[in-house]
Parts: structure tokens; sequence; C-alpha cells
């Protein structure tokens, strides 16, 4: 007879997704779970369940905060991308445990906070240009800057609850929520 037990998880291998630091979560907020074994072997893309909703599982894979599975975009044997749930707004901390095939990790608390903004970078480093298109799609630059006047698009997460609330792993709709803190860009 053999325990299955799986890979610890440690607070350190919680990333913002778009800053790749460690620090508090916010409701709604990309992040990036690693590990050891926590996921499958080949990568599993994120998958639209019957009700135009982001998966909770991925080959096998959930992560849970509070116990509340969490929308994944991907999962892969050593770290797994999921949506922190709206349900944590208004905590100070949160409970995080993965199931992989049924067997479950350790759990690890992590600080909550309103919003912990940031935006996405090309190189997907967390550092240097941010990825942000201008208003005909193509990739603002110094060489290519936007109109003035013009909208430019800012990938970014951590925005924290928005208004109407917001609903996990839902897609974007027409109209998407808007932030429920305050928000402001400087250029």
């Amino acid at each position: 007879v053999r325990k299955l037990t799986a890979t610890p998880i440690v607070p350190a291998g919680v990333v913002h997704a778009a800053t790749l630091k460690t620090g508090p979560v916010a409701p709604g907020e990309i992040v990036i779970v690693k590990g050891v074994s926590i996921g499958p072997a080949q990568t599993a893309g994120m998958q639209v369940t019957g009700a135009g909703a982001l998966s909770t599982t991925l080959a096998g894979s959930q992560v849970q905060f509070d116990g509340i599975p969490a929308a994944l975009i991907s999962a892969q044997a050593d770290q797994i991308t999921a949506i922190v749930p709206y349900a944590v707004a208004g905590q100070s901390s949160t409970q995080l445990q993965i199931v992989v095939n049924g067997v479950r990790t350790n759990t690890i608390s992590i600080p909550v906070v309103s919003a912990s903004p940031g935006i996405f970078t090309q190189d997907s480093s967390g550092k240097g240009a941010g990825v942000i298109l201008n208003a005909d799609s193509s990739v603002n630059s110094p060489s290519n800057p936007a109109d003035r006047g013009s909208l430019v698009t800012i990938s970014a997460t951590g925005e924290g609850q928005t208004n109407p609330p917001g609903m996990d792993g839902l897609l974007a709709s027409d109209m998407p929520p808007s932030p429920a803190a305050e928000v402001s860009v400087q250029i």
C-alpha cells in the first residue's frame, strides 16, 4: 500500500502574473502558482464551459482559495495560472490549496488586498515595455506611438472588485465591468 502525497507549496511560489512579484493577491487577479508535480506533464490550456466561463479544473489540477475552485488559464507540471475568486474581497487573507487528481497539497495563507495592479510586459518578464496596443491593434512603442487623443488598450490584472461585481471566470463581454477602485494612468 502506498499513500499518495502532493508536493508542498509555499507562499513564495504564488506570484502576480503580470509583475511576477510575490505578495498579497486581489480579487480577480491572475496569479501563477509554482510548484513541483502540481499539474500535467503536457501543458493544458484554458477551457470554456457550456456556461461561458473558464473551467476550474484542467487535466486533473485545481487551485482553491478558501475551498472555492479558481478559474484556470493553464496548467503544467510546475505551474498553474489561475484567477483569484472575487469571494476573497474584504478578507485580510485567503487559504490556498492545490488538488491534483484528488490529492490535496498543504494549505498556505496568502494576504489579500483590495487591488494589486500590474501591467503585462511584452517579454513576459514583469519588467520593460508593457502590452499596450494602439487603436489599430498595433503594438505601441516609441517608433509606433498612439495618435494624440486616440484610444490605447493596456493589458493588466489585479484591479480588484468590479462594478457590477465580478463573476469568477466569466469571459469578457461587449461591456466589461469597471474596477470599483479609482483607476488612473500616467503617461
